[in-house]
């Protein structure tokens, strides 16, 4: 395949599904894989329907999959990171999201999505 270059997300939530796709710049060099970080900047739609700039990589050894949104303008402007691993056997896909605002006068805000694979049983 693409040796993790691509994660595919579908989700399902108060507005509808959506599917994003985010391309792996690589690895945080915790590996001795032959793979190299290579920033691979791509426009991807949010959530709200909003084009932004991700970039997104793998650390830990290949463990968690971290995620930047840039240049978000709803909310008042900011970026949203992400940080995903698995948990209970790779059943559930876990993603911690920060949304830090454009003005740093406004406090950041973080949520902690829980996502079970389709047809898993908790």
């Amino acid at each position: 395949m693409d040796e993790g270059r691509t994660l595919f997300i579908r989700g399902i939530n108060a507005r509808g599904v959506w599917e994003r796709s985010l391309i792996s710049s690589g690895l945080d060099g915790s590996s001795t894989s032959t793979n190299e970080y290579e920033p691979q900047v791509r426009t991807v739609v949010t959530a709200d329907s909003e084009p932004v700039e991700a970039e997104a990589w793998w650390e830990d050894h290949g463990r968690s999959h971290i995620s930047w949104m840039r240049g978000v303008s709803k909310y008042g402007g900011g970026d949203f990171e992400s940080k995903r691993h698995l948990e209970n056997n790779g059943k559930v896909l876990v993603c911690e999201s920060v949304f830090h605002p454009q003005d740093k006068t406004r406090q950041e805000v973080r949520l902690t999505w829980k996502f079970s694979r389709r047809g898993a049983t908790l």
